[in-house]
């Protein structure tokens, strides 16, 4: 596929998911959730492109809980940028696994720090194989049926919305070696404790066709709209 044709695909079809769900109203303050991985890296430039773009009047943040050092990698977009620090509890149950426990912290202080900063939305970089990917984890080791939703508010009043829900993995990570945009890439400090049942499922998604993915996804579209 072309440059070109990489770029349109993926801004369309976030575009699409935008629209289709009203994720993105006018006086919108949102915040992008940035680890500075490819998938909130593409997402923030997939958004300033459809500001330009679009009438509706909204605006844009980005806002990281954890290390100072991603400054460089925000810099590189022209919009406000905001860092916290992330600090786990000392006492924590192990048989749940770091992951869980960590994204429960982060979005803690996430939402408190937004809505300090005035903002009414969070944007997540959550894409298709994310999707899928949860499901699966959730069927095969917890007997349950449900993933990660486009939009839902939480318990504090701010929206939660995934605008990059429906473009394949694949197709963020071509549109970031087409951009050549920067990312950050220090590894995660609990590298070493990851959830291996995840890290089994990931594996499992990866031989999958494109077609099979999208097929499953708007398959089981009752659990995330």
């Amino acid at each position: 596929m072309k440059k070109k044709d990489i770029l349109k695909k993926v801004i369309r079809k976030t575009a699409t998911t935008i629209v289709e769900h009203s994720l993105i109203k006018n006086g919108d303050n949102i915040f992008i959730a940035f680890s500075g991985g490819k998938d909130s890296v593409v997402l923030t430039d997939v958004l300033l492109n459809l500001k330009k773009n679009t009438p509706i009047d909204f605006s844009l943040s980005l806002i990281h809980i954890g290390d100072e050092n991603i400054a460089s990698t925000m810099e590189q977009f022209p919009i406000k940028s905001y860092i916290f620090p992330h600090i786990m509890p000392e006492n924590r149950d192990s048989k749940d696994g770091v992951c869980p426990i960590c994204a429960r912290v982060r979005r803690g202080i996430l939402t408190k720090q937004v809505i300090e900063l005035g903002g009414n939305k969070i944007m997540l970089g959550h894409h298709l194989d994310d999707v899928i990917e949860t499901l699966l984890l959730n069927q095969f080791y917890q007997a349950k049926r449900f993933t990660m939703r486009i939009s839902y508010k939480n318990d504090l009043g701010v929206d939660i919305i995934r605008a990059l829900h429906s473009v394949l993995e694949s197709d963020i990570q071509n549109y970031l070696d087409e951009k050549g945009l920067k990312i950050y890439e220090k590894s995660c400090p609990y590298d070493a404790n990851k959830n291996l049942e995840r890290l089994e499922i990931k594996k499992t998604l990866s031989s999958f066709s494109s077609p099979a993915k999208y097929n499953f996804y708007y398959s089981n579209r009752d659990l995330y709209l």
